[in-house]
């Protein structure tokens, strides 16, 4: 439980302008209001979704080594995907070191954080907030003014849905490939089955994806 989140907060952007790009630290604080904005908008707790927010890309800039010793401690399989491009690992380290460093122990912050690059079949509404939240803030330059508002009347798996499509075909158009994790939970999404295809696509060559 997080008894002061103004001081949190506070501690975690002094620690942040240390270590995070300008243009990436910005993108944090651009998220946070962001997952804030959807977190009202969907009667979830506001200030564990700025936290998520903030803290998403704690651990972006980090190298892959260091990357690679946070991420051992959480216990997780490390797909192919994630062993060729360490730093789509920066979610997981981010929660490994939230936890251990920061004593964050809510588990619905973690989860969001953990899994907002890809996204993970089953998780929970705030990490949906955090995975629209970071695709859609301000400064993502192929998202039109206004798009939130576009989407006010929908559910919060209706509004997820729509950022997955559009970003798989955005990444497509750009070249890259889509991750299995990605397809995975929108199927998931789309037809309320988290286990369908667990078994593809854990063991498959490299589709890279770009995402934050």
């Amino acid at each position: 439980m997080i008894d002061d989140y103004a001081g949190l907060i506070e501690k975690l952007r002094k620690d942040m302008r240390k270590t995070m790009k300008p243009s990436r630290y910005q993108h944090s604080e651009r998220t946070a209001s962001t997952a804030k904005k959807l977190c009202d908008m969907y009667d979830l707790d506001t200030d564990k979704g700025f936290l998520a927010g903030l803290a998403h890309d704690i651990c972006k800039d980090y190298d892959d080594k260091a990357i690679m010793a946070l991420v051992k401690k959480d216990g997780l399989p490390i797909d192919n995907i994630e062993k060729k491009h360490n730093n789509t690992l920066h979610g997981r380290a981010a929660a490994v070191l939230l936890e251990t460093k920061y004593f964050i122990d809510d588990e619905e912050i973690l989860e969001a954080i953990r899994y907002h690059t890809f996204g993970h079949a089953g998780m929970g509404d705030l990490a949906k907030v955090l995975y629209i939240a970071d695709k859609i803030e301000p400064g993502r330059t192929h998202i039109p003014a206004g798009y939130m508002e576009m989407h006010e009347d929908d559910t919060l798996d209706e509004f997820i849905i729509s950022v997955l499509q559009e970003g798989m075909t955005y990444l497509m158009n750009q070249g890259y490939n889509i991750s299995m994790q990605t397809e995975r939970f929108l199927y998931s999404l789309v037809h309320g089955d988290d286990n369908k295809r667990d078994e593809e696509g854990d063991n498959s060559e490299d589709n890279g994806e770009s995402n934050s």
